[in-house]
């Protein structure tokens, strides 16, 4: 994590082992806490029986999967995720901070591309569309259509 990082390059080993062993430990917690072996996904509910778009790829930035099998499924359902809804995000602002890289490493980056490239709603490209230029026009527009 950033904390042993930080520890390692000003000098504090001690520390930045224990905050290695912290960061781990947090990992594996965090994997067993939301995976879901039935399905093969982080954080399953009703509305994202197969894990939401941002609880996958946050799962994979963390390097919850803890092995390449489990990381395989996990790239998978996201992917299955985001064909499900027609190629387009369900995310909020947050998730794509997550999303976007994880499609790129796992070897999806056209994905990502094909998300940011839509103009139809939802997508960043519907707010351009729609001459927003802040989030809050985004989120105006997101309570006209409901």
């Amino acid at each position: 994590g950033f904390l042993s990082e930080i520890a390692t390059v000003i000098g504090k080993d001690a520390d930045a082992a224990a905050w290695t062993k912290e960061h781990l430990a947090g990992v594996e917690a965090w994997h067993h806490k939301y995976y879901n072996a039935t399905v093969g996904t982080y954080s399953p509910c009703a509305a994202e029986p197969f894990g939401s778009q941002t609880s996958n790829a946050m799962a994979l930035a963390l390097n919850a999967p803890p092995d390449q099998a489990t990381r395989a499924k996990v790239i998978s359902r996201l992917v299955e995720n985001i064909a499900a809804n027609d190629g387009r995000f369900t995310f909020g602002i947050v998730g794509s901070a997550w999303l976007f890289p994880m499609l790129e490493q796992s070897g999806h980056g056209d994905i990502g591309l094909d998300i940011l490239l839509t103009d139809s709603y939802p997508s960043f490209g519907h707010m351009l569309v729609e001459n927003m230029t802040t989030l809050c026009d985004f989120v105006v527009l997101c309570f006209y259509y409901i």
